[in-house]
């Protein structure tokens, strides 16, 4: 059965009912107290003729101040809106200035007019609630009473009628005027979507407002630059464009003080995390009248035109300068130039605001201000009327005043439905209707039901018919979850549903959502004003500035505000002489860093607003060091002082000059802190706490006096006169400034992603031309030589590294069986079952290193399973022995519930931790609780009496240390409740050589980047074979005859040398090439797909090696897995017995030993070379380390580069043909 669709219309600009000469109309009009309004209106049902009717207003018109408007402002907040300004009887100076009341000073009692105070607030609040209960009932009576008359007028409902969408559309033939009658709009419509009726149990109604404007003749509206919002829905590969203005108002202090500006915020951001590259979102900042004209305006000239406005900003009806009552929009006003104290406001017409948005042809807009769609006297007030009369499409606003957690409600589920569910905007703003039902506003200790205050109009140029196709919304009845899932109220449209797109994990990060608060609304406010800002938390406990000032920045990023933000050290600007003043930062973040290097084929999103966000940190301790008794040190951290001042005010000038970027200075001191050390800067002052509790007085302020010195005005004239002339610029310009290059080592510029993408375009046209040349050649594209390698006893290899992975499940089992034995056996962890466990671990390593050779495998079998056997081999090493520790500290944990017993009592052992924890160097294990190893020193022995508290304390901090070692980081997971053979299994292929009772994961698979991924992987690895084909074995191989040859012949050892040295060069190039695919095929795509299918987070499994300067560090940043199972099982384990050098030395040896077992098997031979190399490693860091040395960066990155490459050659050259 198919929904009825029923069309109200009415004509506002005819004469309506009460105009007639009826009896009733005259009565009517002889008792002013019962004036009801009336409308004559046409009902339509379907295809069915319309039937005339009028309509009666519910109310009588005082019923809405007294009755309406009283329940809705009853909360125990301030209504920051003039009530006086609604009436038409104000005629008050500031009215007619446009000026309303913005101090909030109504309160409930005034608004009211007729309610008694009550000294027991007991009392009082039972007096409000019965007063509410009251309210709702006339409010309930006030639907009933209009579907009635909708059935009477029209029979439309019948028996068992269901559902009903119905238009309400008011035709204006002509422009009306403020004194025109207010039309049915007037009217509470949305109030039917809730109303019970007896007869018809079942009925479910929809409503919809509709203004019809007439086309003007003769003008034909432009060709819209971008598809409607209606087609971007439909089109899985387009883009919403949203814009959002935020502006509060910060005069407003105590109980009256504005709400958080996150209501929109929040879920349209929470919306673009879920979307991703789907939704392009940005914020006007600061969201003021001419910043908007302005976004707009840069936007429009880059061809991005936004689907939707939305306005989080507050709303008047107040009197123009023709006495008038108009809506107007309360925006954010632009500073001045002169002294601040606080962002200010600044009221504009909505007549302007609806112009300019038509000029950029915006086709929907959303208001959650009060009053937006303020009709009670006629169309003049409404601010949606006047949107759509200037060609906006579709608008959703509030009818009156409005709570702001039911907006927060409202705006949730309706951006749900619009940009996620991509539901029409008119079913979109229903289901948002009903989830304020289904999740009613708690105020003043009650529930209020005010879900009919969020109503949603759309314009309709003679095509009113084409808005009519509504689908069946699902019944009220059903939770707003299914409901809103329900396939039946999905537009046919959108099909099945939306598939991210290729690339899409690539734009937007993980990082959750923050919420936007009044205080961080004026630090973007004042960075954007003032562009350098020092942000301070005053010293507080817990307030976290730095985590905080990182989620703005991501923020900042992902609504397109900047472009990439570098962060720096306050004594980085200390240097004596950087070059031309230009500090290079020690980090940067850009928009769009995700998803690794497959992020670099994709373009970028849209440009960001700026350039370039300057965050320096540490700057209290640089510009106040304080003062030391060492003299010497005073100055020198005097003169670090002076310096990194110098270097501050440089980079501030730069940012001015640059006109696109910020500085961002974080510290703790106050404002006089920074008006001693940092005015110089020009800059602004802003303290991290909430603005409720922050001094309005905070910063500089007012404009300039009269009475100021000539000085002073002279200096505010220059500022604007030199504003204007650069405003008076028409002829195109160039702007020089002294800058360094892209390459300049000084240069603060690190994007270098088109070499990335040269990279492997150079490797496709080397892969193409080889395989074109091959053709020619032999009439094949390939060489089949090393391919044919891979098929060789392929079985062979798949039973034996299955065999091999079995093996190592036998850790689980026998490690279960030393946790059962008792403390005093032979065969616990520490007591037999380590040995065993050892034992087994070098027999095993031993039978699959010589498998291969006892079957004859080639190369490339013995050479993967070796290394796959090297990997589970410290998987099974890292499980077993950390395992075996927890077990240990169980069974001392377990001892210590017997106080009698004799049992260790030493501090905790923390085992070493996979990342290196703070307070333990290099991961060496420390005590949870130091103090509990040392006896008390003479001055701190304590009295016989207190010495059974003491125990007592101390024994029952033991027993937290013990816990929390047998607890993960996260708290999720205890030991022994992971030996599980699924722990054991998902351990295997998680990408990490260090086991930890629980790891970080992701909450789901990005599918596209494991497709990319495995796909990366193949390319790789026939890139691979291509290199080794053409360019490595034919070099060996004609090496390798040259060199027989001369030992036949002459035997010259001067000759063998130069064809060895011929060799190594002409192994240069592709063992380079070699070298980078190595390292993308493991550590970016194989260990990066491991992760994706695992769900592991934690995806650093390299740094940034290629700007080692020495082997010590490239052994830390090119293998991190590898290198922190060396540290925390190898290096740790040792030291504390050898010593940190002995360890070091272990720590290589057991390295090289394993890179010498790589090369006997792949060459068959075993020749130390290898194994020298690398030992030869640590006298060379000893030497890199010197003074002669040392911080020659680029000097020993060339000798790192020259070693690597020339060392790869040199090792293949010695073991093949030597």
């Amino acid at each position: 059965m198919e929904m009825d669709v029923v069309y109200i219309r009415s004509y506002p600009g005819r004469p309506n009912a009460d105009d007639d000469d009826s009896p009733a109309a005259t009565a009517t009009a002889s008792d002013p107290a019962n004036l009801r309004r009336r409308w004559r209106v046409s009902i339509r049902v379907n295809d069915h003729d319309p039937v005339e009717a009028v309509i009666t207003d519910p109310f009588q018109e005082v019923q809405y101040r007294t009755v309406l408007e009283t329940y809705l402002k009853s909360s125990d907040r301030a209504v920051p809106w003039n009530s006086n300004d609604l009436t038409e009887g104000n005629t008050s100076s500031d009215a007619s200035r446009g000026v309303g009341n913005r101090n909030g000073n109504d309160n409930l009692g005034r608004v009211s007019g007729n309610r008694n105070d009550n000294d027991n607030d007991s009392g009082r609040h039972k007096a409000l609630d019965e007063e509410a209960s009251r309210a709702e009932q006339l409010i309930r009576e006030y639907s009933e009473n209009l579907l009635a008359q909708i059935e009477l007028g029209a029979g439309i409902f019948g028996f068992g009628a269901t559902e009903a969408q119905i238009f309400v559309v008011e035709h204006h033939d002509v422009d009306p005027t403020s004194k025109t009658l207010g039309g049915i709009h007037c009217l509470a419509w949305e109030l039917l979507e809730a109303v019970q009726a007896a007869h018809l149990p079942k009925l479910r109604l929809r409503v919809s407002r509709i203004i019809d404007f007439p086309a003007r003749r003769g003008l034909r509206a432009p060709p819209p630059l971008m598809a409607p919002l209606a087609a971007v829905q439909a089109d899985q590969s387009a883009q919403f464009k949203v814009l959002l203005v935020v502006a509060r108002d910060f005069a407003r202090t105590d109980a009256g003080r504005d709400p958080e500006p996150d209501l929109a915020q929040w879920p349209l951001m929470r919306f673009q995390k879920k979307l991703r590259s789907r939704m392009l979102l940005e914020v006007v900042r600061p969201g003021s009248r001419e910043e908007l004209e302005r976004h707009l305006q840069l936007r429009a000239s880059q061809r991005v035109e936004f689907n939707l406005v939305h306005f989080d900003l507050h709303g008047r009806i107040m009197r123009d300068e023709n006495g008038t009552l108009v809506p107007w929009l309360l925006f954010a006003q632009q500073h001045d130039g002169g002294i601040y104290t606080m962002p200010e406001t600044n009221l504009a017409k909505a007549e302007e605001v609806a112009e300019l948005l038509s000029r950029y042809r915006i086709e929907n807009v959303v208001l959650n201000a009060c009053l937006s769609a303020y009709n009670r006297t006629g169309p003049a007030t409404n601010l949606a009327h006047i949107f759509l009369k200037h060609g906006i499409q579709n608008v959703s606003a509030m009818w009156y005043y409005v709570h702001w957690q039911t907006v927060a409600t409202y705006l949730e589920t309706f951006y749900e439905q619009l940009l996620v569910k991509c539901i029409d905007f008119h079913v979109a703003a229903q289901r948002g209707r009903e989830a304020i039902r289904q999740k009613p506003t708690p105020r003043a200790e009650r529930e209020y039901h005010d879900f009919f205050l969020c109503v949603n109009y759309a314009r309709n140029v003679h095509r009113t018919e084409s808005m009519m196709r509504e689908l069946s919304p699902s019944p009220s009845t059903r939770s707003h979850e299914s409901g809103v899932s329900n396939a039946s109220g999905r537009s046919p449209r959108i099909g099945s549903g939306w598939t991210p797109r290729l690339g899409d994990s690539l734009y937007l990060g993980d990082e959750p959502v923050m919420r936007l608060q009044l205080h961080l609304l004026e630090l973007e406010f004042k960075l954007t004003t003032f562009r350098v800002v020092y942000a301070t938390d005053l010293r507080q406990g817990g307030s976290d500035l730095d985590a905080t000032m990182e989620r703005m920045i991501n923020m900042w990023l992902l609504t397109n505000f900047i472009d990439e933000v570098h962060y720096y050290k306050a004594k980085d600007f200390a240097k004596r002489k950087p070059a031309k003043g230009v500090i290079s930062p020690r980090d940067r973040r850009t928009r769009a860093t995700s998803g690794g290097y497959l992020q670099l084929l994709f373009p970028r999103p849209v440009r960001a607003l700026r350039q370039t966000l300057h965050v320096v940190r540490e700057v209290d301790p640089v510009m106040d060091p304080g003062w030391q008794a060492d003299h010497s040190e005073n100055l020198r951290r005097e003169e670090r002082r002076y310096l990194a001042g110098k270097g501050l005010g440089r980079l501030a000038q730069r940012v001015r000059d640059e006109g696109d970027s910020f500085l961002l200075l974080l510290g703790n001191g106050n404002m006089q802190w920074w008006k001693v050390h940092l005015d110089h800067l020009q800059g602004e002052w802003w303290a991290h706490t909430p603005w409720g509790f922050t001094p309005h007085s905070r910063g500089r302020s007012t404009p300039v006096p009269e009475n100021a010195p000539p000085s002073t005005k002279s200096l505010s004239s220059a500022r604007k006169q030199v504003r204007a002339e650069q405003r008076r610029r028409i002829f195109p310009t160039i702007e020089f400034a002294s800058r360094v290059s892209h390459f300049d080592p000084e240069s603060d510029y690190r994007d270098f992603h088109g070499f990335f993408n040269l990279f492997w375009i150079g490797l496709a046209i080397m892969g193409i031309t080889t395989m074109l040349r091959n053709f020619k050649d032999t009439g094949y594209p390939l060489r089949i030589q090393i391919w044919s390698l891979f098929t060789v006893k392929l079985w062979h290899l798949a039973i034996a590294d299955f065999l091999m992975v079995a093996g190592t499940a036998v850790s689980l089992p026998l490690h279960r069986w030393t946790r059962a034995r008792a403390p005093d056996s032979a065969w616990t962890w520490k007591n037999g079952g380590m040995a065993v466990q050892s034992v087994y671990q070098v027999a095993w390593l031993a039978l699959w290193i010589v498998i291969p050779f006892w079957l004859e495998w080639t190369w490339t079998a013995q050479v993967f399973l070796l290394l796959h056997t090297m990997v589970l081999l410290m998987k099974m090493h890292s499980y077993a022995f950390y395992n075996g520790h927890l077990s240990e500290t169980e069974k001392r944990l377990r001892a210590l519930d017997n106080p009698s017993s004799e049992a260790d009592r030493g501090p905790a052992y923390q085992y070493p931790a996979a990342v290196l924890r703070k307070g333990s160097i290099s991961g060496i294990p420390t005590s949870m609780n130091p103090t509990a190893a040392g006896k008390p020193t003479l001055g701190e022995q304590t009295p016989p009496e207190e010495d059974d508290t003491q125990s007592a304390d101390e024994l029952e901090t033991l027993r937290e240390d013990l816990a929390r070692e047998l607890t993960s980081p996260m708290g999720n997971v205890t030991y022994p409740r992971n030996l599980t053979w699924s722990n054991y299994f998902d351990y295997l292929l998680c990408p990490t050589l260090c086991y930890e009772l629980e790891y970080p994961r992701t909450k789901s698979i990005n599918w596209t980047s494991l497709n990319a991924k495995i796909v990366a992987t193949f390319g790789c690895i026939f890139l691979l074979t291509i290199t080794s084909e053409e360019f490595i074995v034919p070099v060996l191989a004609d090496a390798s005859r040259r060199l027989e040859e001369v030992a036949v012949t002459s035997g010259s050892v001067s000759e063998s040398m130069l064809i060895l040295a011929e060799s190594i060069s002409w192994l240069l190039f592709p063992f380079m090439l070699t070298f980078l695919l190595v390292f993308l095929v493991i550590f970016e795509y194989v260990l990066g797909a491991f992760a994706e299918i695992t769900h592991f987070a934690d995806r650093h499994f390299y740094a940034d090696w290629w700007n080692s300067t020495d082997w010590m560090e490239f052994s830390r940043e090119w293998n991190v897995p590898v290198y922190s199972f060396l540290r925390r099982h190898v290096y740790s384990a040792s030291r504390p017995h050898t010593g940190k050098a002995g360890a070091m030395v272990i720590t290589f040896l057991i390295s090289a030993v394993g890179h010498e077992i790589v090369m006997a098997c792949i060459t068959k031979k075993i020749r130390g070379y290898g194994f020298v190399c690398q030992m030869l490693q640590l006298p060379i860091v000893m030497l890199q380390r010197t003074k002669w040395v040392r911080g020659r960066e680029t000097l020993n990155n060339v000798c790192f580069w020259c070693s690597m490459i020339m060392g790869l050659s040199l090792i293949c050259a010695l073991y093949v043909l030597v």
